[in-house]
């Protein structure tokens, strides 16, 4: 990102205090967003500078190509005096506090996982790998979550300056020069822009893929159209022979175009708009216009742009990009608060200003070093701050007491997980139902154990209980799939009507089970589906008319809310480290979710309800380790040795509901 001077002139050399302007307003629409404040697409702001890189970048290189001067070394020499140091800083800093502060049962991991990506310049592939799965660390509390968009820019920088330079030595005279370019920029543009939107509007996993609208929003050729609609944008400026300025009528109207569609998708995107699907064109070409418009004549937009404080906030805006949203998770950690967010952000001006006067800027305007020199430092650097990020996978575990057994306790899977009957990231096929039972020598009869992953995370404890018993188990679950006719869409399970129906018919056929076990994650529904628990009246119903038995398992504490992006059970770093909860707290995370599985369940005949809490709470508190292991995978599941503990209980409640039944 280049930087502008402080004055109030549209432009200033070859630097444009407009353009500067516009990174400001891009960098104060993302933190706005991630501050709360009522703008619903401000993450549109990256879209912003992307297209801003696109176009600053081509007009460098354009200039220089044309001076005869341009070299892709210097160019990646001042790409890594203008990207690293400061970027090294922020990581440093944020990585000592992850320590002192996150908790080393995975969120620690992420973190150092995404800073040895940033260095690498691999970001964005780290954090496609490692979120949009609840079942994995929550993107939303990594403090490095930020940097992907930083390795796209890089990635685009790398790649599109060899573009460019082999465009450009196709053409002998400059005209040709810039149609060549400028036919080969379109074509990767459109390209790319196609391929976005067949990743965004993806119903289902493509086969290189398990979550096309991640690989839509995180990577490189789905955010390369952004920096090629910029520079067309400076090809077409370039190549302009007539530089006389256009009338500011049009710049005006350009301008005014350009601000309606800067703003439209803050009205139109919903929480599941895809990005960057064809909603993203706004911005875009918003982004854009007002270049244009800026590029045509001076206009009230330009302006506006052009002043000192908008320039100001341009000069920090890479700054401001960096330090705001470490200050905001890590905020956030420890002062939970609605107000924190916007707090943080305000005060992220602060390491942002230091940042840029005190590393940013003088390492910019140093006396140039040999290439040689400038490419030691760098990657000794970029290799040293990975190499801190990677120790701090191991060392918080290693330091924090208890932490390696837990880490290693959190990892034992359940059944249903362990075998693959936890259907999930596939569809469900028929062959599933026979490939899930758990036999036994001379059974009684067989018990049925479905819901979502929060059944699958009793699992331990339904088998053994069920088998002491003398019962074949069919464990057969799916992620975010409820056990109705007609259950609401999986993200995880593109069938998952399927295996509910199939359940359902076997369950009650002609060879109905002994008992149906039941559990879902209550707190997550309620938050996401108006008519929960209310849709599994129908199932029951169904049941109760086959006169099939029903075990409700009511969901186990949850440890954070199911949108707070906590996806530890313990939390805290080195500073503060715990598994404990007030049992008020884990009451309120639960929130009216627990009350409404328990009014569902009351006094119906034929379900017998289990309650697991109090394995895990006292009147006081909750605790996700008992008897000194972790019963817990993340915030809400239990892992292996959680399900087993559970084993005695399930079996009492079985032999009720059963007796219960024949009475």
């Amino acid at each position: 990102m280049a930087n502008a001077s402080t004055g109030a002139r549209p432009s200033t050399g070859h630097i444009r205090a407009d353009v500067q302007g516009l990174r400001a307003l891009a960098v104060l629409l993302v933190m706005a967003f991630h501050a709360g404040l009522p703008l619903p697409a401000g993450f549109a702001g990256v879209d912003v500078f992307f297209v801003i890189s696109g176009f600053v970048i081509t007009a460098l290189i354009l200039r220089q190509l044309d001076a005869g001067r341009f070299s892709l070394v210097e160019f990646y020499v001042r790409r890594i005096k203008r990207l690293l140091p400061a970027l090294v800083l922020m990581l440093v800093v944020v990585l000592v506090l992850s320590f002192l502060l996150e908790s080393p049962l995975g969120p620690q991991q992420t973190t150092a996982k995404t800073g040895v990506g940033a260095m690498l310049l691999v970001a964005n592939v780290v954090i496609l790998r490692t979120s949009g799965d609840y079942f994995d660390a929550a993107a939303t509390t990594n403090p490095l979550l930020h940097v992907w968009s930083l390795s796209v820019e890089e990635q685009f920088y790398l790649g599109f300056s060899v573009l460019l330079l082999l465009a450009w030595t196709v053409g002998r005279r400059s005209p040709a020069r810039i149609r060549a370019t400028a036919s080969a920029v379109a074509a990767l543009t459109a390209a790319s822009l196609a391929f976005a939107i067949i990743c965004s509007y993806a119903d289902g996993p493509l086969s290189f893929v398990s979550d096309p609208t991640s690989l839509a929003f995180y990577s490189s050729p789905t955010r390369a159209w952004e920096f090629g609609v910029g520079a067309l944008v400076a090809l077409w400026a370039h190549r302009r022979t007539d530089h006389r300025k256009t009338g500011e009528r049009v710049a005006i109207l350009t301008a005014f175009a350009s601000i309606t569609l800067l703003a439209a998708p803050n009205l139109l995107v919903e929480d599941k708009t895809p990005w960057p699907g064809v909603m993203a064109v706004l911005p875009v070409a918003g982004t854009a216009g007002l270049i244009v418009a800026g590029t045509l004549a001076p206009n009230p937009a330009s302006r506006l742009l052009s002043t000192r404080p908008a320039v100001w906030v341009g000069d920090l805006s890479y700054s401001l990009y960096l330090w705001h949203w470490p200050l905001i998770t890590f905020a956030s950690l420890r002062w939970p608060g609605t107000t924190t967010p916007l707090l943080a952000a305000v005060a992220s001006v602060v390491p942002a200003w230091l940042s840029y006067r005190y590393v940013e800027a003088p390492l910019r305007a140093a006396r140039p070093s040999s290439r040689v020199t400038v490419f030691g430092l760098g990657a000794g650097t970029a290799a040293a701050a990975a190499g801190l990020a990677f120790a701090l996978g191991t060392v918080g575990v290693a330091v924090v007491p208890a932490a390696a057994s837990y880490r290693a306790e959190a990892a034992t899977l359940p059944v249903g997980r362990a075998s693959g009957c936890m259907v999930r990231d596939r569809p469900y096929v028929p062959g599933d139902v026979d490939r899930c039972f758990t036999r036994v020598a001379r059974p009684r009869g067989w018990v049925m154990l479905v819901g979502d992953s929060h059944a699958d995370a009793i699992s331990n404890g339904v088998v053994a209980a069920a088998t002491r018993l003398g019962y074949d188990v069919l464990t057969l679950t799916g992620a975010q799939c409820e056990f109705a006719r007609r259950p609401a869409p999986s993200q995880f399970l593109p069938n998952c009507a399927a295996m509910t129906n199939d359940l359902l018919d076997r369950a009650t056929g002609a060879n109905p089970p002994a008992l149906v076990v039941m559990s879902h994650w209550g707190a997550a529904r309620m938050g996401t589906e108006q008519d929960w628990p209310q849709a599994l009246h129908p199932t029951l119903a169904e049941l109760r008319r086959a006169r099939v038995p029903v075990l409700f398992v009511l969901d186990v504490p949850n440890f954070a809310a199911w949108d707070a992006g906590q996806p530890a059970a313990c939390r805290g770093g080195l500073l503060d480290f715990t598994c404990t909860l007030p049992r008020q707290e884990v009451a309120a995370i639960q929130g009216s979710a627990r009350a409404a599985e328990v009014a569902l369940t009351r006094r119906r005949p034929g379900v017998t309800v289990y309650d697991p809490w109090p394995r895990f709470c006292s009147t006081t508190a909750c605790s996700s380790v008992v008897g000194g292991r972790l019963a817990y995978r993340d915030f809400a599941h239990l892992n292996a040795i959680g399900g087993a503990l559970l084993t005695r209980d399930l079996q009492q409640a079985m032999r009720t509901a059963m007796r219960a039944t024949r009475r």
